[in-house]
């Protein structure tokens, strides 16, 4: 779990997870923690006491594989010499 983002009637809170692996099993995971929401939501009823409890969404938490993305894309430019690695900080 990286974040948590909860509605502010606090009706539905969207949990983001970072999943390492092939895309096959980050579907996987993904699909495992949909079908676990129920019980996820059923967990927090019991130990918190709030009028309502939010309903639970399992979210692919994307942001780092987007900087790691983005920094192959520098380190190639540079090596390239399409930019000044000692300028671009």
């Amino acid at each position: 779990m990286t974040d948590v983002v909860i509605a502010s009637d606090l009706r539905d809170a969207n949990v983001f997870v970072l999943i390492r692996g092939s895309e096959a099993e980050i579907e996987n995971a993904l699909k495992a923690l949909h079908h676990a929401e129920p019980f996820v939501r059923q967990q927090v009823a019991m130990s918190l006491e709030l009028r309502h409890v939010p309903h639970i969404h399992f979210m692919r938490d994307t942001a780092e594989e987007n900087a790691s993305r983005v920094t192959e894309i520098l380190d190639d430019l540079t090596a390239k010499g399409e930019i000044n690695k000692e300028n671009s900080e």
